[in-house]
Order: structure tokens, then C-alpha cells, then sequence
């Protein structure tokens, strides 16, 4: 739980791991975040991991946002995150929800689905506002409903078009 004070990672090629091969959850209410990249289960699809956000401000550097295995990662309350990227779904089927009144700035792309056969689900309903430099859709679902969205792009990938996106996989 981190609700108040400052976490700050300053070695750039670490990175909060979440739940790597067991259980485990991180709670914001409060405080800040600064790390280079947070990885909700990273190593396999054995752990069983949860990521909330529900308050502060977080900043994820270059390693960006990975929901690898969860299907309990919200961004929402009142939080502020500002993140290089975000990638959903890697090793099962993941997802990710942003609700509340919070803000999300994602500099780069936010890419749902990066592994074959494996969906990354968004879920958008929050009252802040939420920018994207993309949003990458090779498998899963996109789902915004009343929120204020701002992307630069959104590509669909399909198994003719793989080429076009390194690392995407067929929706």
C-alpha cells in the first residue's frame, strides 16, 4: 500500500514487479510514484496479481505499464498516472479498467493483446480526462463509454496487416 509519501525508483531498468510467480496486489490510495515501469506478473501465468490506482500521482517512466496476467488492474478514483505506454494481455487474457474522475496520459501507444491467442481488454469510464499517443488493438476489445478521449491513432491488426506494428499479434 503506498497512501502517502513518495516511491521513487531511480535505478532506469528496474521496475515494480507484481505477483512474479505467486499472489500479490499493489494499492495506491494516495502518495506518489515515480518508477520506471510497473509489470503486473511478468514472468508467467502462474501468479495471481492486482493492480489499484486509486489516488496520488504516479509517473511510469520508458518500462512502462505491462498487464501481463491480471484481470483486476484499475486505474480510477481520483488518481493522476502519467506512463510511456501500456501493454495488456501477454501471457492469459487481461484487462484493464479506468473509472472514477482519474487522469491518464500515455505518451506512446497503448496496446491490447501482445501475445498470440491472448486478448487485452480496456474498459474506459472515467469522468477525467484519458490521452493516448495510440491505441493498438491486435486482440481484444476497446470499450469507452462516456469518457474524454484523445488518441493521435487507433490501429486494428489483423493477420494480413502484422507487419505493420512490430510485436502484434492477430486480432
Amino acid at each position: 500500500n503506498l497512501s502517502g509519501g513518495t516511491l521513487s525508483l531511480t535505478d532506469l531498468t528496474a521496475h515494480i514487479a507484481i505477483a512474479t510467480d505467486g499472489t500479490g496486489p499493489f494499492h495506491q490510495p494516495g502518495g506518489t510514484l515515480n518508477v520506471p515501469g510497473i509489470m503486473v506478473d511478468h514472468r508467467n501465468a502462474t501468479g495471481t496479481a492486482a493492480l489499484s490506482i486509486t489516488g496520488g500521482t504516479s509517473t511510469i517512466g520508458a518500462r512502462g505499464l505491462r498487464v501481463s496476467d491480471s484481470t483486476a488492474a484499475v486505474i480510477g478514483g481520483t488518481a493522476s498516472v502519467t506512463s510511456s505506454s501500456i501493454a495488456i494481455g501477454e501471457f492469459v487474457n487481461s484487462s484493464l479498467a479506468i473509472s472514477g474522475s482519474a487522469n491518464v496520459n500515455v505518451s506512446g501507444a497503448v496496446t491490447l493483446g501482445t501475445a498470440a491467442a491472448i486478448s487485452g481488454d480496456l474498459t474506459i469510464t472515467s469522468t477525467g480526462t484519458i490521452s493516448f499517443g495510440s491505441l493498438r488493438v491486435g486482440r481484444g476489445t476497446a470499450t469507452i463509454t462516456g469518457a474524454n478521449v484523445t488518441s493521435t491513432g487507433v490501429s486494428i491488426i489483423g493477420t494480413n496487416r502484422l507487419d505493420e506494428v512490430p510485436g502484434m499479434t492477430a486480432g
